[in-house]
C-alpha cells in the first residue's frame, strides 16, 4: 500500500496528546488536536493543503501528558491531563470545568467514557465518577497505559493495566479480575473492536473483548478477554519499543487496520482479515521516537490517513490519496554568447537557417527640402581601466594524522568490563527495590489517611464503610 507524506505543523515537544476529532454534521474534513509541554492545546485543520490553526488554548502552566476524547451527553468532548489536574473542553476550545484530583502521583494515563474517568499513576490507578474517586487498585509495578473495555459485564467497564512487569492487567471496581503475561513490559494496550456486519469466526464472547498490547522490546499482538481467563491470539515481533497504538480503517473494507508507532521512528500499518491474522501493509522510519498516532480524513474528502506526533513535535500525517505530478516540462535556454557556451552542448545543437530579411527601401528627398544642419558632438572621455582584485590564496590545510590503532581488548579486560556492568545493574534494581517500598509505604499512609478522613469531618457513613472496606 502505497501513502504519500504531508508535513502540517510543529507544536513543539508533545507526549501522548493527539487525536482526530470526529467529523460534524457539515464537515468533509475532519480536524486534529495536539497538545505541548508548554500547556498549551491546538486544533487546526487543512485546507487546500495547508494547515490552519482553528483555535489555540492555554490549558496548563505544565505538560500535557495525555489527551484523549470522550462523550457527554451525545457530544464528543476533549479531555487532558497535567500533573494532578484533569481538564475539558469543547471542540471549539472552550473550557468546561477542571477538577484536582489530589493524587500524589503524575497522571500518566487517561480514558474518558461519559462521567466517567479511568486515570493512571505510576502505580495507583483510579476510577472517578463525576469528579469523585469511586475506585482505586494499586499494581505491583509501574503502569505504562490504561484502557478501559466491557469485559465482567455487558453493561459495566473494567480497567485495563499495561504494567512494566509485563502483565496486562483487568481490573473491575478495586478488585484484580485477570492477568495475562506478555513478552515484555507493556507500554501500550486499546481495545479493538469489529465493526457490524463483518462475519467473525471466533466466539462472540470474545470478539468484543479483543485487546491490542505493545512492549518496549519490539513485540506486539493481542489478547482476548473474558470474565474468567485472558488468553494470547497472535504476536509478532519488529524492531523498536511499541511508543503507540492506533485503530483505523485505511482500507475501507469494515475491518478496523492497527496503526503502530515506535520508538526509534518506524510507523507500520498492519491489517486483519476475518481470520485475525495481521498483515503489514505499509512501513516507513521517520529517525524520531512517534509520540501519538490516529486515523482520519483530514487532507482531502475520501482518502484515509495516518495522523501522527513525533517527540521534537513535528505533526504530519501520510495519505491514501495518490501523488499527481504536475510539473512542466522545462526546456533548457542558453543565454551564453557562443564562446562561452560548452563544447558539447555546442556540437550538439542543430544549425538553424537565419531568417529571409526583406529588402529595403530607400526613400528620396522631397524637392525644396533643407538638408539638416550637422549636430556638433562633444569629444569621448577616455574610460579609466578597470581594476580586478585577486582573492588571496587559501591557506593550505596539513594533512589529518592517521589514526591511532585499534588495540584489541583482552579477556581481563573484558571480564572486568563485564563484572562492572553486572554490579551497575545489581545497584539499579537495588534502587529500584527501595523505591517500591517507599512507594508502597506512602500508600500505606495514603490509605490510612482515606480512612480518617470521614471521621475527622463527623461524616462516617456508607463512605467510610467503604474505604475501609479498600
Amino acid at each position: 500500500m502505497e501513502l504519500s507524506r504531508s508535513d502540517f505543523l510543529a507544536v513543539g515537544q508533545t507526549s501522548r496528546a493527539l487525536r482526530v476529532l470526529p467529523l460534524g454534521s457539515r464537515q468533509q474534513q475532519q480536524r486534529v488536536v495536539v497538545g505541548n509541554a508548554e500547556g498549551n492545546i491546538l486544533c487546526f485543520h487543512v485546507r487546500r493543503r495547508e494547515a490552519t490553526v482553528a483555535w489555540n488554548t492555554h490549558a496548563s502552566d505544565n505538560e500535557i501528558a495525555c489527551l484523549t476524547l470522550g462523550t457527554i451527553g451525545g457530544k464528543e468532548k476533549i479531555w487532558t491531563a497535567s500533573r494532578q489536574i484533569v481538564s475539558s473542553f469543547t471542540k471549539k476550545g472552550r473550557k468546561l470545568n477542571s477538577f484536582d484530583t489530589n493524587l500524589t502521583e503524575q497522571i500518566r494515563a487517561l480514558v474518558a467514557e461519559e462521567e466517567t474517568l479511568w486515570v493512571g499513576g505510576e502505580f495507583v490507578y483510579t476510577q472517578f465518577v463525576d469528579g469523585i474517586d469511586s475506585h482505586f487498585f494499586m499494581a505491583d509495578d509501574i503502569i505504562n497505559d490504561v484502557a478501559a473495555e466491557h469485559i465482567s459485564d455487558p453493561n459495566t467497564y473494567d480497567a485495563v493495566l499495561g504494567c512494566q512487569d509485563s502483565y496486562v492487567r483487568i481490573v473491575q471496581g478495586s478488585e484484580l479480575l485477570n492477568e495475562a503475561p506478555v513478552e515484555g513490559p507493556v507500554s501500550a494496550v486499546t481495545r479493538y473492536r469489529r465493526h457490524a456486519g463483518v462475519l467473525v469466526t471466533t466466539e462472540d464472547a470474545d470478539a468484543d473483548r479483543q485487546l491490542i498490547y505493545g512492549t518496549q522490546n519490539g513485540f506486539f499482538g493481542q489478547l482476548l478477554a473474558s470474565p474468567v481467563a485472558c488468553r494470547r491470539s497472535w504476536c509478532l515481533e519488529g524492531e523498536g519499543g511499541v511508543s503507540c497504538i492506533g485503530v483505523y480503517d485505511m482500507t475501507s473494507d469494515g475491518i478496523p487496520d492497527l496503526l503502530i508507532g515506535r520508538d526509534n521512528g518506524l510507523v507500520q500499518l498492519f491489517g486483519l482479515d476475518s481470520s485475525l491474522t495481521p498483515r503489514l501493509l505499509f512501513e516507513t522510519n521517520l529517525n524520531e521516537s512517534i509520540t501519538a498516532i490516529d486515523g482520519g480524513i483530514v487532507t482531502t474528502p475520501s482518502f484515509h490517513e495516518i495522523v501522527l506526533s513525533t517527540y521534537s513535535g513535528k505533526v504530519l500525517s501520510f495519505s491514501s490519496e495518490p501523488v499527481v505530478d504536475n510539473a512542466l516540462e522545462i526546456t533548457p535556454v542558453s543565454v551564453l554568447p557562443p564562446a562561452l557556451e560548452h563544447p558539447a552542448a555546442t556540437a550538439s545543437a542543430q544549425p538553424v537557417a537565419p531568417a529571409p530579411v526583406a529588402p529595403t527601401r530607400t526613400l528620396e528627398p522631397l524637392a525644396g527640402a533643407v538638408a539638416p544642419f550637422p549636430i556638433p558632438q562633444a569629444p569621448e572621455e577616455p574610460k579609466p581601466e578597470a581594476h580586478v582584485e585577486l582573492p588571496a590564496p587559501l591557506p593550505i590545510r596539513p594533512p589529518s594524522p592517521p589514526p591511532a590503532p585499534r588495540v584489541a581488548q583482552t579477556p581481563e579486560a573484558a571480564a572486568a568490563a563485564k563484572q562492572a556492568a553486572q554490579f551497575a545493574v545489581q545497584m539499579i534494581h537495588q534502587r529500584q527495590e527501595q523505591e517500591r517500598k517507599k512507594i508502597q509505604h506512602l500508600s500505606q499512609e495514603i490509605q490510612k489517611m482515606r480512612e480518617r478522613l470521614p471521621k475527622l469531618q463527623g461524616r462516617p457513613g456508607k463512605k467510610c464503610n467503604q474505604l475501609t472496606a479498600r
